[in-house]
């Protein structure tokens, strides 16, 4: 920058007096010349930027930077927050179950079957806030119960769910319709009238459905019949 500024006050002076031409057009074409050497220099910046990110996982990308406090309550006393629900907000609850979900096999299901803390406190709360839940969050909730599907099968959270998919059916994208389905349909849950209507969500869609989606629906509508639908 300061180089570019002093070229510019000496051809500010050399174009106010009576210069050559030749002389002009060789400042002016060092000027150009700076200007495409930081040019190239930023582009050279942001391509590596991106190579360096590009080699990372999602979740390490996602914590570059910043470690929430819910992390570091998470990190000194995860059972507390467990135990403490209400006191979180709704893409706190949803980031803490993505938490006991990400949890080694044998220690979740340690936490699950042993202590009621997860299921009749954390879960019942979840069930009883999702009505008041942004679309988005609903439908990740959804995807991360389906990852541990036998843990939480049979808890009321799936029929608040359920029933609040089917309120919001019409206001639900491609993606999230894929999600939803596949996520019930591999689940082995919900009613025949639940995939239904699902069904003409998918007919209906005014935009055509990508086959990574449409992949997903006919995986979980294939899944039905091996639950109460």
């Amino acid at each position: 920058m300061l180089a570019t500024r002093d070229l510019l006050r000496r051809s500010g002076r050399l174009f106010s007096t009576e210069t050559a031409p030749s002389a002009k057009l060789s400042i002016l074409e060092s000027i150009q010349d700076l200007k495409r050497e930081q040019k190239e220099a930023f582009e050279r910046r942001q391509k590596n930027k991106r190579d360096y990110t590009s080699k990372m996982s999602s979740s390490a990308i996602d914590k570059i930077g910043s470690q929430t406090l819910l992390d570091k309550q998470w990190a000194q006393k995860p059972k507390a927050i467990i135990r403490n629900p209400h006191k979180l907000t709704e893409i706190e609850l949803y980031k803490t179950l993505e938490k006991i979900v990400e949890m080694p096999e044998h220690r979740l299901r340690q936490m699950v079957l042993s202590n009621e803390q997860v299921n009749e406190v954390f879960m019942t709360n979840m069930a009883e806030r999702v009505p008041y839940f942004l679309t988005p969050t609903i439908v990740n909730i959804v995807k991360v119960l389906a990852i541990k599907k036998d843990l939480w099968k049979d808890h009321e959270v799936w029929v608040v769910l359920e029933r609040e998919l089917l309120r919001r059916a019409s206001k639900l994208n491609n993606p999230q319709l894929a999600t939803v389905i596949h996520a019930f349909g591999t689940m082995g849950i919900g009613s025949k009238a639940f995939f239904d209507h699902m069904e003409e969500q998918v007919i209906e869609s005014p935009i055509p459905i990508e086959t990574e989606y449409l992949e997903k629906i006919l995986t979980g509508y294939s899944q039905i019949d091996i639950g109460t639908a």
